[in-house]
């Protein structure tokens, strides 16, 4: 059957006007009147989920995340500017982890030595009551509301505590976070960070592993971590960027959805969400290491050392020490050996 010839000219046109509407320019058409006000357009002209604040966990992305920039740390960096201020010992939140059960062995230990260090300010996150070590400590023990377990969930409530313990205290320029079986040489950790601009974001710590990998929500991450027993600080102004993912009891959180430990994520939110390098410090170590190897003429300028059952520091033979069954630590002799003239170190004074 033959076509009309109208029907063939309407088809005719409809083809042309096509191929008009698709050689002319986009920007043409998004000029029209009331174009950008369709609800697909006004779509289409948002910025994506990842940068537009849609909702306020975005909300709080956006603004620790995108609106800063992470310097490129160089270890052991030395301020010039002229408002440098000294760093004392009075600038260093300290808070370590713990639980009931170490309070007499671990906490009593730490607050016989480098607890007057601190003058009496470490904050100890712990998951029971104890008058008798709340005496003791001068009220520094903080009950957590966590767990007793060493479970990934309530080790990592108790470091969220951690960080809205320091939050909380403004004047205090580093976040020190110990664990209950370390030996900090306070004297030796203020001057090293002393050589760091505070006004900076530092992440500082010891590697276990040069590195790890775990998924955080959609991705992998490969990054480097500061092992939690080993000692970490970091400065205030990394750690009020880390509060969307560490304040307010977020933390727990953060580690479900990273599936892994509290230092590890410490590092995760650090290194990759923020975007602060790691700088590893040699004066920084855990019982993970082999203590015993360590050069025992430096012992007394490391910051952090550590104890696990054997694995133990050893004073060199001409210092004056503890016999193994007074001090099976090692810490009581290497801080009388710091701090001689304490009242605890006086029966070494007679040797």
């Amino acid at each position: 059957m033959q076509k009309k010839p109208y029907v063939v000219c309407l088809l005719a046109f409809s083809l042309l006007g096509v191929c008009w509407y698709i050689s002319s320019s986009p920007i043409q058409h998004m000029q029209r009147p009331g174009f950008l006000n369709r609800p697909a357009y006004k779509r289409f002209l948002q910025p994506p989920t990842s940068i537009r604040n849609s909702t306020d966990e975005n909300k709080n992305l956006t603004s620790s995340v995108l609106e800063t920039t992470a310097p490129e740390p160089t270890e052991g960096q030395t301020l010039t500017s002229t408002e440098r201020t000294k760093l004392t010992v009075d600038d260093i939140g300290f808070t370590i982890k713990t639980s009931e059960k170490f309070h007499s062995t671990r906490i009593d230990l730490i607050l016989k030595t480098w607890f007057v260090q601190t003058n009496g300010q470490i904050n100890f996150i712990t998951d029971g009551e104890d008058t008798v070590y709340q005496e003791k400590s001068g009220n520094k023990l903080i009950k957590s509301g966590c767990g007793k377990s060493h479970g990934l969930v309530d080790l990592c409530c108790k470091v969220g505590r951690e960080y809205d313990t320091f939050m909380a205290d403004t004047s205090k320029r580093w976040w020190c976070h110990f664990d209950d079986d370390n030996y900090v040489n306070v004297g030796s950790l203020v001057n090293y960070l002393d050589q760091f601009d505070d006004k900076k974001d530092w992440y500082i710590g010891r590697k276990s592993r040069p590195s790890f990998k775990s998924r955080y929500r959609t991705r992998w991450y490969v990054y480097e971590f500061g092992t939690g027993g080993g000692g970490v600080c970091i400065s205030r102004p990394l750690a009020i960027k880390m509060e969307p993912y560490c304040g307010n009891g977020v933390f727990p959180k953060t580690c479900q959805a990273a599936g892994a430990a509290d230092d590890c994520v410490i590092g995760l939110i650090a290194t990759k969400l923020i975007g602060t390098k790691m700088t590893e410090s040699p004066l920084f170590h855990s019982h993970i290491e082999r203590l015993g190897k360590l050069n025992s003429s430096t012992l007394t300028q490391q910051a952090c050392v550590s104890y696990n059952g054997k694995n133990v520091v050893n004073l060199p033979a001409s210092l004056p020490q503890f016999s193994k069954e007074e001090d099976p630590t090692r810490i009581l002799s290497l801080h009388c050996n710091i701090y001689p003239k304490e009242n605890i170190c006086a029966p070494l004074a007679k040797t």
